[in-house]
């Protein structure tokens, strides 16, 4: 199970839209490389709360986004809940 699959694939799509490279995006956020970008794209990790942030303040729109990041932890709750009952 990708705990991250829906914020991995809009993030990837909201850098898309705007034009921009995994680095060019992390550079923007503050970050030095492109790796944190190209971890959340691969859903390796989510999108931190500072990464949201930092996406809203350089005007992406993140409400989707948050949506996706809302659903992907709801997920990974119901899975966890369901396996504690087993």
């Amino acid at each position: 199970m990708n705990k991250y699959k829906r914020q991995a694939k809009e993030l990837k799509r909201l850098r898309n839209k705007a034009g921009n490279s995994q680095l060019a995006l992390a550079k923007a956020c503050g970050y030095d490389s492109g790796q944190y970008v190209s971890n959340i794209e691969r859903g390796l990790c989510g999108v931190s709360k500072e990464m949201l942030a930092s996406l809203s303040i350089i005007g992406y729109d993140v409400d989707k986004l948050i949506i996706c990041m809302v659903d992907d932890y709801k997920e990974t709750l119901e899975v966890l809940v369901k396996n504690a009952k087993g």
